[in-house]
This record gives structure tokens, C-alpha cells and sequence, in this order.
């Protein structure tokens, strides 16, 4: 990811964060504004309003899944574990700021389902 520091690529003269999470918090913040520019084709929060609790669980369940070593679409995608974790973070993030700006969030999807 942009910007990200990685203490194992640092030479004996660059500077070492005192606090690494400085760096992890920056690279969540630019990861939400990226998302937010895309914008899934409209508004974002119009997206971000359709979701239940569910889906925004496996949104960050998928990104999690993909930080395995074991999965193809690594190979394929070529993001490494950290971005994965990045990605993760910040969907959970995107679930946060829905739930706390009363966005639907509902804990089922609004798709009606019947018993057997």
C-alpha cells in the first residue's frame, strides 16, 4: 500500500516509528477515502446504507480469508497479507461510521425468506 511503513525494509539510516500504528491508522484512513472515491458506481453512503450487519461481516470476513497464504486469488490479485488486513480494517470501519450515523444496519437482509 501507498505510504505504508515496513520496518523490515528499512536501512541501517532510516528513521524507525516510535508508534507503528501511526502508520497502520494512515493507510486505513487513505484506504476508506479510496473507497469512498469510487463510490460502486453512486453515492457511497447510499451503498454503505443498504447493508445489514451481515453482509458488512462478510465483506470484512472476505478480506481476512484473502490474507491467508492459502488462497489462489492472492496469486492472482498479488495483494499481500497486510493490504488484505488494511482492507479488512477498514470495512469494519465503513460498518462503524454506518452504524453510528443510524444508517439502516438492520441484522437481517430486507429479503424475505421462507421457513420449510
Amino acid at each position: 500500500m501507498k505510504g505504508h511503513f515496513n520496518a523490515s525494509d528499512a536501512g541501517p539510516n532510516d528513521p524507525i516509528f516510535d508508534d507503528p500504528m501511526e502508520s497502520v491508522i494512515d493507510d486505513i484512513v487513505a484506504e476508506r477515502n479510496r473507497q469512498k472515491a469510487l463510490a460502486h458506481g453512486g453515492n457511497t453512503d447510499d451503498f454503505d446504507k443498504t447493508n445489514t450487519r451481515n453482509d458488512w461481516v462478510a465483506y470484512a470476513t472476505a478480506y481476512l480469508g484473502r490474507a491467508s497464504d492459502k488462497v489462489f486469488r492472492n496469486q492472482r490479485e498479488k495483494c499481500d497479507f497486510r493490504e488484505n488486513l488494511v482492507k479488512a480494517a477498514t470495512v469494519i470501519v465503513a460498518a462503524i461510521e454506518a452504524y453510528d450515523l443510524k444508517y439502516a444496519c438492520r441484522e437481517t437482509s430486507l429479503v424475505e425468506t421462507k421457513s420449510p
